[in-house]
């Protein structure tokens, strides 16, 4: 039913009991919402809007009507029309040429509590995919019925790093265009997220797990095969997202208070140093190339965007912090190519209001923003493709060393 119907009902019957039984059957079409465009009429405006888009079932000679007295709480129902086990089905009294009337009294019409759904369903089929900027293909080098996410591209180009399980695994790229897992050497006490990315020298791994007595995301250092991990800082939640091109400092958002913010902190360790400070949400730093800007997701202008600010901080206020896109769509984790030509980020349906979801979205892609300061605006956007996604489809930066290509992860949702 569209609609619940609540009522305390006396019925007043003209003729015998087969009446009553097939009234019935009137009453249950009407709490069905099952009213003719005549009878919606006699409906003061504030009770129609409950019962529209709603029609007889089959045919009723005669004129059927609903009135509703606001003082006394009471719908009245008239009508007429066919058996409804005859050769012609009316859902309505028996008789087609008679009238007969139901008064329910005490009523009152409610919309059924609807059922929470999971937004970020991990019972998916994954597919590991390569996007190809020169022939705008894609191809698929891996499929699971399990949740894979995130992957990155290693610095010499030939295998991915992906998370799945709580575990982080290699996917060697082989000259069949296929790949499987291969796990790292990393402790599984360890339940790693999908954050994680490697040094440009392909020396370091960084990641984000819980672990131990900590029941939040921290941020670790490893060896890339996952050997010798150690904790970055003790703060949590703390989500890794980026090293600088250097390899001295890695970027990562956290939240210290109410809010999540971005900082950095030094390779060897030290205190974190924030870099935004506004009271809103900001996910997703990436570092420009040259190092120079650290881009991320912000919902400092009402809906999310790209923003960037300096790589040293956005200053006091933020108010070095400068606003790439402004679309209508919700714009999440922007991510540089290696040569600096080309940015690539994923879009949410406009309203979405975070990305713990699966849903359709955009991968899209802009040049990269001018360097001198005041000129980030993006000029203007490329849809590459639409796909079933979101939490785990490109959360970290996934481009190839030779900025030709680029990885993601779309998903199918499994019976």
């Amino acid at each position: 039913m569209a609609q619940i119907l609540r009522c305390a009902t006396s019925m007043k019957f003209k003729s015998s009991w087969p009446n009553r039984i097939v009234l019935s059957f009137a009453v249950l079409a009407f709490a069905s919402d099952v009213l003719s465009q005549d009878a919606k009429a006699q409906l003061p405006s504030n009770q129609l809007s409950r019962f529209e888009a709603h029609a007889n079932v089959g045919a009723a000679p005669l004129q059927d009507a609903v009135t509703f007295s606001a003082a006394a709480g009471k719908y009245r129902i008239t009508g007429g029309g066919a058996n409804m086990w005859g050769q012609a089905d009316a859902f309505q009294p028996h008789d087609a040429n008679e009238l007969e009337a139901a008064l329910s009294s005490n009523v009152s019409a409610q919309k059924p509590t609807p059922v929470e759904q999971n937004q970020n369903p991990s019972n998916v089929r994954s597919k590991i995919s390569l996007y190809d900027l020169d022939s705008k293909s894609i191809r698929v080098v891996y499929t699971a019925d399990k949740l894979w996410e995130a992957p990155n591209w290693s610095p010499d180009g030939k295998y991915l790093l992906a998370n799945s399980g709580g575990a982080l695994y290699r996917f060697t790229l082989n000259a069949d265009g296929k790949a499987q897992p291969e796990k790292l050497a990393l402790d599984a006490a360890y339940e790693c997220n999908n954050d994680h990315g490697i040094t440009r020298d392909g020396k370091l791994l960084a990641f984000s797990a819980k672990h131990g007595s900590s029941q939040e995301s921290q941020v670790f250092i490893a060896s890339s095969e996952g050997v010798n991990p150690r904790l970055v800082t003790p703060n949590s939640p703390s989500y890794f997202h980026g090293w600088s091109p250097d390899g001295k400092w890695l970027a990562f958002v956290g939240k210290r208070g109410d809010y999540f913010n971005i900082f950095r902190i030094p390779v060897g360790g030290g205190s974190e140093q924030r870099l935004t400070s506004s009271p809103v949400a900001d996910d997703g730093p990436d570092y420009s190339p040259n190092g120079k800007w650290i881009y991320i997701n912000s919902n400092r202008s009402s809906g999310w965007d790209i923003w960037r600010f300096p790589a040293e901080g956005a200053g006091p206020g933020d108010a070095k912090a400068e606003r790439i896109t402004s679309d209508e769509l919700e714009d999440w984790f922007p991510h540089p190519s290696p040569d600096g030509k080309w940015m690539v980020f994923l879009s949410f349906p406009k309203g979405t209001p975070g990305h713990n979801v699966k849903t359709n979205v955009q991968l899209r892609m802009i040049p990269m923003p001018q360097d001198a300061a005041g000129k980030g605006a993006a000029s203007s956007i490329q849809v590459l493709t639409q796909i079933f996604g979101g939490q785990g489809t490109i959360n970290v930066n996934s481009w190839s060393p030779d900025s030709r290509k680029f990885a993601f992860v779309s998903y199918e949702l499994l019976p």
